[in-house]
């Protein structure tokens, strides 16, 4: 009988274990390339844990680490386990990062004709140049906003939409994920 209590009593323990809830804080909302990117623990009911990143990883309750030259973002992950390590929850979340700028702020742009025939190339309406097959445009330099384009190709096919160019400001350049 003492056999039967204790399997039962076995049974409710683990099934009473509650649903860890994984969460973290990051030490800022956005980050310069070179900083170090610290994570504060913030889970619920949960006793061990997994981290990881592009460029680290670690189970320790927090984590850190310093960011590269010229990464653009980081996603963090983090996996938190019960009292049992029976039951787990996942997070991850992507952090921002400024780049230096380039000098002039602006930004160069050139487009690559993949087709078998010529190209011809409007920028915010203005005068057309051609780019012929397998060629790759000369460089454009264009200010910081949004910018349209307006492709035809030589059997009157025709391309169009918009792109941004994101100008820098007090010598950062902002890339938005």
């Amino acid at each position: 009988m003492k056999k039967i209590y204790f399997i039962l009593f076995s049974v409710i323990a683990l099934s009473c274990t509650k649903e860890p809830v994984a969460d973290f804080t990051t030490n800022k909302s956005v980050y310069d390339e070179g900083d170090l990117v610290v994570c504060t623990n913030t889970s619920q009911d949960a006793s061990t844990y997994e981290w990881g990143s592009l460029l680290s990883n670690g189970n320790e309750k927090d984590f850190s680490f310093f960011l590269l030259p010229n990464q653009i973002s980081a996603t963090i992950e983090m996996i938190a386990y019960s009292d049992n390590l029976k039951k787990s929850d996942y997070i991850s979340k992507t952090i921002t990062i400024r780049l230096k700028c380039e000098k002039n702020n602006t930004g160069t742009y050139y487009f690559k004709n993949s087709t078998s025939g010529i190209l011809t190339i409007k920028i915010d309406g203005g005068a057309g140049f051609n780019v012929l097959s397998g060629q790759n445009s000369q460089t454009l330099t264009l200010s910081a906003g949004v910018h349209s384009y307006y492709v035809v190709d030589n059997n009157y096919h025709t391309w169009q939409g918009n792109f941004d160019v994101i100008q820098c400001e007090e010598n950062w350049s902002y890339f938005i994920l």
